[in-house]
């Protein structure tokens, strides 16, 4: 008697990767209605059992986790798509995945529905490094007693191995990072230091996930996460909101490499380094003499109609808010400075209390600071020489009180901020404009406030 044989569906007993938060916006409209979620029954279905993985039946394939040198258990669910005289009620099931990792071959019966369910764990464990599988296949061979055995499909699935038990939501990009550019690694030191070297490229991005459910479709997957690039709204301080808006702050990009090492089960104390001062952050170019020791930052003159709230901002950060909107007798003229990650010409003005947030690990017994948003590292061997290294390399100035004394500007500045002709004493010339105060940063000399936090899960 021969039968064929073909593999359905396969779970394995995992972590439970879980799919990055994606804004409805970014996604077609069948998409937003049938939203993929990775809580699913299975990590593999093939609906119509031939051997290919296909959105229009409805398949599935999505991304598996273990810790490393774990052994991993299996349930797969096999269905007769052949058979000759008579349907078998045993058949033996084995399967050889990538690098010999075996899954020993077991007589089930046939269930009430047709179809035969296999349950074994590995007979090894896996790797015992970190790893990313692009495609961890499974080759899956049964046979009815006493025949010979016969392939019944293969299985591909990403497979992901972290350094110790996750400390943070497994969201499939951020498990992306510390186990694919982390691979080979072997202790906490190894990846912080081969993620640190991704985030460097000033070009991180979602996951292109390869999971297939359905006929979703889902348009923002592979793109750049950006910093700053809307300079009125960084979309996210945090990571499950950067993954979903993929616009962020120094606070996002700072959390999600912390979140990079937290899934690893990398755990640090007090991580975040929290500056407090307000800064301007580089280049600024000197366009005229300062103003009592000062740099004066005057923005383009506003209007009041027909929406004074945007237009606020608008003659700040121009109609896309996007780039600085300078009144020709500006003191500085923004330059191109620091790139951060995915954009040229980030915003770079902070205040409020929280001039820039960064992270900082000991690695191989040595403290270092990193900046995930500008790809710098601030080094030094005291926290006073690594902030005023930061100062050195990011900062072109302190942001100050607006001078106390200033009546009218063009008065201050000996400027015709209104180009009338004149240089006047008007009571609305101070009010019509918006304007910085900049202290320019002492090369060498500690001028900004900070503290370590820790990182909230």
């Amino acid at each position: 008697v021969r039968s064929t044989m073909r593999i359905k569906s396969l779970l394995f007993d995992d972590l439970g990767i879980l799919p990055d938060p994606s804004n409805q916006t970014h996604i077609s409209p069948t998409a937003a209605k049938n939203r993929p979620r990775y809580g699913m029954p299975v990590h593999w279905l093939d609906n119509n059992v031939n051997g290919d993985i296909e959105p229009l039946q409805e398949d599935v394939k999505i991304p598996v986790a273990y810790v490393r040198n774990s052994t991993p258990a299996v349930t797969a669910l096999f269905s007769l798509v052949e058979a000759s005289n008579v349907t078998p009620s045993q058949i033996e099931i084995r399967g050889t995945g990538t690098g010999g990792i075996l899954f020993p071959a077991s007589i089930v019966a046939r269930d009430n529905d047709g179809t035969y369910r296999y349950h074994s764990a590995a007979t090894s464990s896996l790797p015992n490094v970190v790893k990313h599988y692009n495609d961890f296949e499974i080759n899956w061979q049964t046979r009815t007693p006493g025949g010979d055995w016969e392939s019944a499909g293969i299985t591909k699935n990403d497979l992901y191995l972290l350094l110790d038990s996750p400390q943070a939501p497994l969201f499939h990009t951020v498990v992306h990072y510390g186990s694919h550019y982390g691979a080979g690694s072997t202790n906490a030191d190894q990846i912080i230091i081969a993620v640190w070297d991704y985030f460097k490229t000033l070009n991180i991005k979602k996951q292109n996930e390869t999971t297939h459910i359905g006929t979703v479709e889902i348009k923002d997957f592979g793109k750049p996460l950006t910093y700053w690039s809307n300079y009125t709204d960084s979309g996210a301080s945090n990571t499950d909101v950067l993954l979903d808006n993929m616009n962020g702050s120094c606070g996002a990009f700072a959390n999600i490499f912390v979140a990079t090492m937290q899934i690893q089960g990398i755990d640090q104390q007090n991580e975040f380094v929290q500056v407090t001062t307000s800064i301007l952050v580089n280049n600024w170019e000197p366009n005229g003499p300062q103003v009592e020791q000062h740099d004066v930052i005057v923005f383009r003159p506003y209007e009041f109609e027909p929406d004074f709230e945007f237009d606020l901002l608008r003659h700040k950060y121009g109609n896309n808010l996007d780039r600085y909107m300078l009144n020709q007798d500006s003191q500085l003229a923004r330059v191109n400075g620091i790139p951060g990650q995915n954009e040229e010409n980030p915003r770079a003005d902070f205040g409020g209390g929280a001039g820039h947030t960064f992270v900082r690990y000991f690695v191989n017994g040595q403290m270092r600071w990193f900046d995930p948003s500008y790809g710098k590292e601030y080094s030094g061997t005291t926290d006073e020489e690594r902030i005023i290294d930061f100062e050195d390399k990011a900062v072109y100035g302190i942001k100050v009180n607006d001078l106390d004394d200033i009546v009218d500007l063009e008065i201050k500045m000996n400027r015709d901020l209104d180009g009338d002709g004149s240089i006047t004493a008007g009571k609305n010339q101070t009010f019509d404009y918006q304007y910085y105060t900049i202290r320019r940063q002492r090369p060498g000399l500690k001028d900004v406030d900070f503290f370590f936090k820790e990182w909230v899960k």
